[in-house]
């Protein structure tokens, strides 16, 4: 099986759990672990503040790396184009660093330390 078939199929998973974690916290208010360690999820006083910036957030990133999971797969099985596979492998990377400034803009904003 091909490498970059394989990550597809992880980044594939991962939207779909990104997802399972954004409904999970718009439920519960409440900041998953996934996102933050114990010890910040301690020092985070507004939780509700916290889900309600980065959820909107999380859903943008979800839906990117499933679209481009959906895009490599495809891209993998049927076109063999190098070109779509840089494509799609920077739009991932992109969309991951804009999702990672935004959490630690919403770590600096509401889990200030005592």
């Amino acid at each position: 099986m091909n490498t970059l078939l394989i990550m597809d199929l992880v980044i594939l998973g991962f939207g779909i759990y990104m997802l399972y974690v954004c409904v999970h916290m718009k439920k519960t208010k409440k900041v998953h672990s996934v996102l933050l360690a114990e010890e910040e999820l301690k020092k985070c006083k507004n939780q509700k503040g916290f889900v309600d910036y980065i959820t909107p957030k999380m859903i943008a990133f979800a839906c990117i790396s499933l679209i481009d999971a959906v895009i490599g797969i495809v891209g993998e099985l049927l076109v063999h184009n190098v070109y779509l596979n840089y494509a799609y492998m920077i739009i991932f990377f992109a969309a991951f660093l804009w999702f990672g400034s935004c959490l630690k803009k919403a770590r600096e904003k509401y889990c200030k330390p005592f």
